[in-house]
């Protein structure tokens, strides 16, 4: 299979839609959401696995090159506040995992790795506004992208390769440093995943 960004290089590739807008049209009830939670979306990859499988199958039925994971929100310190952060790895693995499954079905299809902000502003320590040092936000994107990576080496026609999105309005500086810092502190070189 060709590498990621030699593709990206000979052709334009197409994405899947917006993983939440996608759940959003399944209508789950909360019941079904862990902890009853309806805004908990990375949590129904746990919870309903078979919908999430399904939106990743739309997605490549209609052509999508490349599926994202159902993991935008699923880092240690948005997880704490479902009390799921003990899972943050475990939660990512299955999402990264779930996701290959589907991708390995067809020839020459990727699986990025989703990352999306913390959500609070690691470089102010004022309470109101979240109070977060960046050395935690850091780490809480250093234990997200473990879990893709324990996924290993996919099997057959794909590839995982991590698109960390964890810019934030609040703090774009420090936020677009803190996940590519996490990421290596987890040892994922970019080369296992190109």
């Amino acid at each position: 299979m060709q590498k990621f960004l030699d593709a990206l290089h000979d052709r334009l590739l197409l994405f899947d839609g917006a993983m939440d807008a996608e759940i959003q049209k399944i209508e789950l009830p909360a019941s079904k959401c862990p902890g009853s939670r309806a805004d908990f979306n990375d949590g129904l990859s746990l919870a309903c696995p078979k919908e999430i499988a399904a939106i990743h199958r739309r997605g490549l039925e209609a052509g999508a090159d490349c599926i994202e994971t159902n993991t935008f929100g699923s880092n240690r310190l948005n997880l704490d506040e479902c009390d799921a952060g003990d899972g943050t790895c475990g939660l990512n693995k299955m999402a990264a995992e779930m996701a290959v499954e589907a991708a390995s079905a067809y020839d020459g299809r990727y699986v990025m790795g989703t990352m999306g902000p913390a959500g609070y502003l690691p470089s102010n320590m004022e309470e109101s506004l979240g109070g977060i040092p960046p050395d935690d936000t850091e780490e809480a994107f250093r234990i997200q992208v473990g879990g893709p990576a324990g996924a290993g080496k996919p099997r057959g026609p794909c590839r995982i390769w991590g698109t960390p999105t964890g810019v934030s309005s609040k703090n774009p500086p420090m936020r677009a440093s803190a996940v590519p810092r996490g990421a290596k502190r987890s040892r994922l070189a970019r080369s296992n995943f190109m």
